[in-house]
């Protein structure tokens, strides 16, 4: 079954480079650092809060969600 309905999320835009620390801390802080690619555009570096994301992940039955990140468009997301 096919469902449509995105997910809002509050995604950031972070820097291209940052050290192994600097993701340690931003991790620390609430946001998983994530990369945004496909559509034949350059990757995007971004971070989403972390709360929010596994929340909305560890709901049982569904293994693909689509994730609307504002000014960066629509995301889907599969897990394992």
């Amino acid at each position: 079954m096919y469902c449509s309905v995105s997910i809002s999320l509050q995604a950031q835009e972070r820097p291209k480079k940052q050290t192994k620390g600097q993701l340690r801390h931003m991790r620390a802080q609430g946001q998983i650092p994530a990369s945004l690619y496909g559509n034949k555009e350059e990757v995007c570096k971004i971070s989403i809060p972390t709360k929010s994301f596994l929340k909305e992940m560890e709901t049982s039955g569904v293994r693909s969600r689509i994730f609307d990140l504002g000014s960066f468009g629509n995301a889907l997301v599969q897990s394992a």
